[in-house]
């Protein structure tokens, strides 16, 4: 039976200690800093039987087109999200293994540009300069299929299995 539960992250795990297979968090770890980052995961991880898995996704730290879409909002005060660190696999690793009772599986990238997308769009409203030379060096790439995995890298995704 699925059950879906939406309650406060912090003080959740102590009510529900190891009741659930799933447990799954996207785009919220990274609006946490300090010691938050490693409680919210630790939620996260402490709801799980053994064997159930955590889902967990952030920006990912080194995405070009993430880090060019929060500079230029942030630049032109359009960012919307607050505080949002993104995280790395090392990140995410190290913030596990102070946690405990968790083994990474894997982890998985998402693509795109939507982040670029709404960078440019900016850039539209605000810098018709910028715009129109990150346009023109967007163009450069296609003609010359350029395809940097980094710069297309969004999310982080990281899937972890507790024992």
């Amino acid at each position: 039976k699925m059950q879906m539960i939406q309650e406060d992250v912090f003080g959740f795990a102590d009510k529900n200690k190891s009741k659930f297979d799933l447990s799954w968090s996207f785009g919220t770890v990274e609006h946490f800093k300090g010691n938050n980052r490693i409680e919210f995961l630790a939620t996260h991880i402490n709801v799980l039987l053994p064997g159930g898995i955590c889902v967990a996704s952030a920006p990912y730290k080194y995405a070009i087109n993430y880090r060019i879409w929060k500079f230029i909002a942030e630049y032109y005060q359009e960012w919307q999200y607050g505080l949002e660190l993104p995280y790395s696999k090392t990140e995410f690793r190290k913030n596990l293994k102070i946690i405990g009772n968790i083994n990474v599986s894997s982890f998985v990238f998402t693509e795109g540009r939507p982040c670029l997308s709404k960078g440019i769009n900016i850039l539209r409203r605000h810098n018709k300069l910028a715009y129109a030379s990150v346009g023109l060096v967007l163009k450069l790439f296609a003609i010359m299929k350029l395809r940097l995995k980094p710069f297309y890298f969004r999310d982080l995704i990281c899937i972890a299995l507790r024992s």
